[in-house]
């Protein structure tokens, strides 16, 4: 090779080196926006997945304490007559 040559290949090298390094910074890029959603995903996730936990337990509490309630006036008579006020 000459040494024109050997400049214009040096150079091509060059870049295409410069080349892949933006190519590289443009997907670290992406990535990290990426991560950012994934991460806000997640945490939207476990937010859900305690409201609903939240929203059962509830449900599930008034069922049983309406139950309780409806016979609250059998409780308290059956308990009269326990301590001799029915």
């Amino acid at each position: 090779m000459t040494q024109a040559t050997d400049n214009d290949f040096q150079r091509l090298v060059l870049e295409r080196l410069d080349k892949i390094d933006g190519d590289i910074t443009r997907l670290d890029s992406r990535l990290e926006k990426a991560e950012t959603k994934f991460d806000a995903y997640v945490k939207a996730s476990e937010g859900m997945t305690r409201m609903a936990t939240t929203i059962i337990i509830t449900a599930g509490a008034v069922v049983i304490f309406g139950g309780v309630v409806d016979k609250a006036d059998v409780l308290f008579a059956g308990l009269a007559r326990l301590l001799g006020k029915g």
